[in-house]
């Protein structure tokens, strides 16, 4: 008769669970680790691939998958009747709000609309949305470039303009709500009540035609591009009015799935890390284990039972251990995962509960791990017979080599080389966390801090006026908001060093015969990376640019920024490196008859006016005392549009004053030592949380850098420590298995007259034989490939990956070494004691005692 009895297993199964408890618990905890690894990995991955998605919805400027913009009232309600729609958001604005100071980024005047207002990130989050006529709800950069403060009840004149035409109107506000803008933003809006667009604009409804605007997202969004398309040529809408969000375009995605990557290769490290730590512990238990089967198998038991135990066994190991490390993961996520987006992305989701699917997912990977693990360790036994199996672990084995003496250490030598087959997965673990973690260290080091604040930060302080803090924001001279009495105070204030004031104001100027050949020859010159076309016909794709450059050929006319500059800011403009034509001399621009012209950079010629010639600005005439490339980085904000094409000039702030009076301070610089922040930081404080002020600290580029660098290291520091981790684990797990399956060998050596102190001192051997052969194994390897080969892959252009990769120095150092060292020898020395420890509660008697 066939034996199919199974239920026999199942006992089997539990008599093994209460048998071996402690390799149970072991391997309940190993599982538990993987599957809280696995959870924690899809769960960032969820929340990464949402982050990005966020970001990329934001620079679009809306949530919604399609975006049909200038449309009549027919054509949106035709696209509103469309199938298949999962949701639709629709808005017709009066005009457009803030006139040209807000030309970079004009926001829409509409009136308030709550779910497209949702759609595309401008509710207010201060406040609330217009109900009465004049109000109007605004997001903070519009605030900071009209120069108010954000406060509600504001009242204030803005200009905006009707739909369609170009003359603007001034209206009064009150302030009743506010959002924080961000830069990445790709619109803005106004939101007013229907009663208020309606005063402004009568009719607007019926008598405005084509600015209705639809955004809608629609179930099953393949081949939306070309469902889109379909949804428009139904409602007689053009390609060009039609949108796709960011969020969907093709190479985004691209990019998302590339940046995602990196989860695959964590999933892989943690499937590999988990199955060889389980198959650490089969390894080490292997001969009880066969043992074990041979004598199942004599008393009758089939390959299929076999198999139904083995399994078996591991899947209530499973079950005790797989649903707590799917909460444990998904708990630590909750704790630390959006903070480390936010960091990772620059872009926060605000992740809140978990996500089933990736739990799901967890849990699944982890019973898969550990079945395989199971299935390769039982691979060659289920088919074999009891004299077989016995056979196959001895002929494994091997015979041991006599000793004519026997001594601890040789005891303790014979025991590591037993368990060499776990040691060597412990050893090549620890080569692959030891090098990516000495390799990210060093990669950290390496970046050079002062090097990149030499570029990148101007001055400790940098103080500007609020409509110029971003370069989407033209800089508002109207706003006035850096006052007289600030300046005085900070200057007055101890420690101050290199104190300058930077102010500008554009003007229209004519240029003379010498100055309006000097700039036609050198534009229409040939251009340095492609001398078949002209520095002009490079400049084609600009289009201010050209326009202001053919009025120039034209009339002679031009638009120049007036710079008034001194101090740390006339220091930095006159760096040697920025020098085109002519000396600085001190003395001479004190006096206010000279000017500095700013110029394109080029070898062939300069683009300014040269060193000795003469400028009329207003009613004085200026000498030109030296020429300098344009120190586009130093102002913040941005200029007028009309300054596509400019010719500017730099000149102290008391010679700009006199031309143009009452000219508001742009921005402030100066130095200061540390230990005189905390008065400026008193002063600055209450203009700060104002708004009258953007205020840039050194520091805060020091922090900027330091995130920057995190970023760039994040992923291998992220693969190294969870390698480490892999490999301490499973270094422990050698020792521990090891220890718990000798315990009725410690018990015989007692019997046969070894001390307990001996036995320890044999143990000690072992963890020290352990340690010390894995250093030996992977630390000079590591060192030497650092040394020699790791300084060849910076100087190569595969080095340079992140926008900050350009301040490096390379850095030699092995300091995470020293400190696995440590790590390897407090295991080898502890946990074989802690044991021991534990097995001594027990008489010798109950140890020798073969379990039943």
């Amino acid at each position: 008769m066939e034996n199919n009895n199974l239920n026999i297993c199942r006992k089997l199964v539990f008599c093994q669970i209460k048998t071996h408890k402690k390799i149970s618990i072991l391997s309940v905890l190993t599982v538990f680790l993987i599957s809280m690894v696995y959870t924690l990995l899809f769960q960032f991955q969820s929340g990464e691939e949402q982050a990005y998605h966020l970001k990329y919805q934001k620079e679009f400027g809306s949530k919604s998958q399609i975006v049909y913009r200038n449309l009549t009232k027919e054509q949106a309600d035709l696209l509103e009747e469309q199938e298949n729609i999962k949701n639709l958001v629709r808005l017709q604005p009066a005009g457009y709000f803030g006139g040209e100071i807000l030309e970079y980024r004009q926001p829409f005047l509409a009136a308030e609309d709550s779910g497209y207002a949702e759609s595309v990130f401008a509710m207010p989050e201060t406040g609330r949305m217009p109900q009465k006529a004049g109000e109007i709800a605004l997001d903070t950069i519009t605030l900071d470039s009209l120069g108010l403060p954000h406060e509600l009840g504001t009242v204030f004149t803005a200009e905006w303009t009707k739909w369609g035409e170009e003359e603007t109107q001034k209206t009064e506000f009150t302030l009743c709500g506010f959002w924080k803008g961000e830069v990445i933003q790709g619109e803005a809006y106004a939101w007013i009540s229907e009663d208020m667009a309606e005063a402004l604009v009568p009719g607007y409804r019926e008598t405005q035609a084509g600015n209705q605007i639809v955004g809608m997202d629609i179930f099953n969004p393949r081949s939306l591009s070309k469902r889109a398309d379909l949804m428009a040529e139904a409602a007689g809408i053009s390609r060009e009015q039609l949108q796709i969000n960011a969020d969907h375009h093709e190479q985004n995605i691209e990019k998302i799935k590339e940046k995602l990557s990196s989860y695959l290769i964590f999933i892989c490290f943690a499937f590999a890390a988990g199955f060889l730590m389980l198959h650490s512990i089969f390894l080490i238990s292997r001969q009880e284990r066969e043992e074990n089967l041979a004598s199942m198998k004599s008393l009758g038991m089939t390959p299929r039972q076999t198999l139904y135990f083995s399994m078996g066994h591991m899947l209530w190991v499973c079950a005790a251990g797989i649903p707590l490390g799917c909460l444990a993961g998904g708990i630590l996520f909750q704790g630390v995962g959006n903070t480390l987006l936010e960091v990772l992305t620059k872009s926060n989701p605000q992740l809140s509960g978990f996500s089933g699917f990736s739990v799901l997912k967890g849990g699944i990977l982890g019973i898969l791990t550990a079945g395989i693990a199971v299935l390769y360790d039982y691979r060659k036994l289920f088919f074999l017979t009891p004299v077989q199996i016995l056979e196959h672990g001895s002929s494994r084995r091997g015979k041991r080599k006599s000793w004519k003496q026997v001594s601890l250490l040789r005891m303790a030598w014979v025991s590591v080389r037993e368990g060499k087959g776990g040691f060597l997965v412990s050893v090549l673990l620890l080569f692959l966390a030891s090098l990516l973690l000495c390799g990210t260290y060093i990669r950290y080091i390496s970046y050079d801090a002062d090097y990149y604040l030499e570029e990148m930060a101007v001055s400790d302080y940098t103080i500007a006026d609020p409509s110029c803090s971003s370069e989407i924001q033209r800089y508002n001279e109207g706003a006035g908001d850096l006052k007289k009495e600030l300046s005085q105070k900070l200057q007055g204030l101890p420690g101050v060093e290199d104190f300058g004031e930077s102010l500008s104001h554009e003007v229209e100027l004519t240029a003379d015969e010498t100055l309006y050949q000097t700039i036609t020859r050198f534009y229409h010159g040939p251009c340095e990376w492609d001398e078949t076309m002209s520095r002009k016909e490079s400049m084609a794709g600009d289009f201010a640019w050209t326009e202001g450059f053919e009025k120039f050929e034209k009339e002679k006319t031009y638009t120049s920024v007036l710079y008034g500059t001194e101090g740390y800011a006339l220091d930095f403009m006159t760096m040697p490196h920025y020098v085109l034509d002519g000396t600085f001399d001190a003395e001479k621009y004190a006096s206010g008859d000279y000017v500095i012209a700013v110029g394109a950079s080029a070898e062939a010629w300069i683009s300014a006016a040269p060193a000795g010639s003469r400028i009329d600005i207003g009613d004085k005439t200026f000498t030109v005392l030296m020429t300098v490339q344009d120190p586009g980085l130093f102002l913040r904000g941005r200029n007028s549009k009309d300054t596509a094409f400019s010719l500017n000039y730099l000149m102290p702030p008391q010679a700009l004053r006199a031309l143009f009076p009452d000219i508001p301070v742009r921005q402030i610089n100066f130095n200061l030592p540390k230990e005189y922040r905390k008065a400026v930081e008193e002063v600055l404080k209450p203009y700060e949380e104002q708004g009258e002020i953007f205020v840039e600290r050194r520091t805060e580029r020091v922090r900027e850098f330091s995130r920057d660098t995190f970023v760039a290291i994040s992923v291998q520091l992220v693969i190294g420590l969870f390698l480490l981790l892999i490999a301490v684990l499973n270094y422990g797990n050698v020792m521990l298995s090891r220890m718990i399956l000798r315990k009725k060998s410690f018990a015989l050596y007692q019997g046969l007259g070894m001390s307990a102190s001996g036995v320890r001192r044999m143990v000690l051997y072992e963890g020290l034989f352990y340690s010390i052969g894995s250093m030996l194994s992977v630390f000079p390897a590591v060192a030497l490939f650092l040394q020699y080969i790791m300084p060849k892959y910076y100087e190569s252009d595969a080095a340079y990956v992140h926008s900050i990769d350009w301040a490096v120095s390379y850095e030699f150092s092995v300091l995470p070494l020293l400190f696995i060292g440590i790590l390897l020898l407090f295991l080898s020395v502890f946990l074989p004691q802690a044991c021991l420890t534990g097995m001594e509660k027990e008489s010798i008697t109950e140890r020798l005692r073969s379990p039943e």
